[in-house]
C-alpha cells in the first residue's frame, strides 16, 4: 500500500511539473554533463601527472552523482513505463466494454436500437480514446492503434454485417423524433451517439495500411498451391494470373 501511494505520488509530480519525455531529458542531459566533467577530470591527470586533492574530492562526488542520476533514471522510466502500460490496459478494456454493451442483438442479429445502449456505448467509446491519447510511449502508441483498428473491425461488423447498414426505421420510427419525441413513440437513437459509433468505424484518413507493402504471390507460390495445397485457392491465383496475361 505504501509502495502504491509513493508511485502514485511521483506519478502525480512528474506529470504536474513536466511531460515525461522531459523529464527523462532532464535526467539524461544530467548524466551527461556529469560524465563531460569526469572526462574532464580525468583528462587532467593525464595532462598534469596525478589528481590533486580537491580534484579527487570532485571525482569522487561526480561519481556518485552519476550513480545516483542512473538509479532515478531507471525509477523514473520504469514507473512512467508502467503507468503507459496502465493506459494501454485500460483504454482496451473500455474498447471492450463499449462493444460488449453494443453486443446485444435483436430477432434480426442486429444491436438492439436501444437508446440507452447506444449512449452508453458512444460514452465508453470516448472514453477509451481519450486514455489512449494520454499514451506517450512511442512503442505503446502503436500498440493502441493496433488495438484500436482491432475494435474498429469488430464494430464495423457489428453495425453493418453485409454493406447494407440498417432500416431508416431501425434509428428512429419519424425523422422529426430526433428533435423531440413523446411517450408514444420508441425513444429514437441518439444522432451523437450514432455519430461517434459511426465514424469510429471508419478507417482513419492518413493512417498507412499495415499490409500495403505486402508482396503478391510469386509464381513458385502459386505452384505449390497448386500441387500440395490450398489446391482452391492455387488454382483461382493461376486463373487470376492468367488473366492478367491476356489483358493487352
Amino acid at each position: 500500500m505504501i509502495v502504491h501511494r509513493v508511485k502514485k505520488t511521483i506519478i502525480d509530480l512528474c506529470h504536474a511539473l513536466v511531460s515525461m519525455h522531459t523529464l527523462l531529458w532532464v535526467l539524461v542531459a544530467f548524466l551527461v554533463v556529469d560524465a563531460i566533467a569526469l572526462v574532464w577530470l580525468v583528462s587532467r591527470e593525464f595532462v598534469y601527472g596525478s589528481l590533486s586533492s580537491i580534484n579527487l574530492s570532485c571525482f569522487s562526488h561526480l561519481v556518485i552523482l552519476a550513480g545516483v542520476l542512473v538509479a532515478l533514471l531507471t525509477l523514473v522510466w520504469n514507473i512512467l513505463k508502467q503507468y503507459s502500460e496502465g493506459l494501454l490496459k485500460e483504454s482496451q478494456e473500455f474498447f471492450e466494454k463499449s462493444f460488449d454493451v453494443l453486443n446485444v442483438l435483436d430477432e434480426n442479429q442486429r444491436p438492439r436500437n436501444d437508446r440507452i445502449r447506444w449512449l452508453t456505448s458512444a460514452r465508453l467509446l470516448k472514453v477509451a480514446e481519450q486514455i489512449g491519447a494520454k499514451i506517450k510511449l512511442k512503442s505503446h502508441k502503436l500498440l493502441y492503434e493496433d488495438i484500436k483498428d482491432f475494435w474498429r473491425s469488430k464494430f464495423y461488423d457489428l453495425l453493418d454485417p453485409d454493406g447494407n447498414g440498417f432500416p431508416e426505421n431501425y434509428f428512429a420510427e419519424n425523422p422529426g423524433d430526433f428533435d423531440c419525441w413523446s411517450s408514444r413513440v420508441r425513444a429514437p437513437l441518439s444522432l451523437s451517439s450514432i455519430a461517434v459509433l459511426y465514424r469510429f468505424c471508419i478507417w482513419p484518413e492518413g493512417r498507412r495500411d499495415p499490409i500495403h507493402d505486402e508482396p503478391k504471390f510469386s509464381e513458385e507460390e502459386i505452384d505449390r498451391m497448386c500441387k500440395f495445397g490450398p489446391k482452391g485457392l492455387g488454382q483461382i491465383l493461376r486463373k487470376h494470373r492468367d488473366l492478367q496475361r491476356d489483358e493487352p
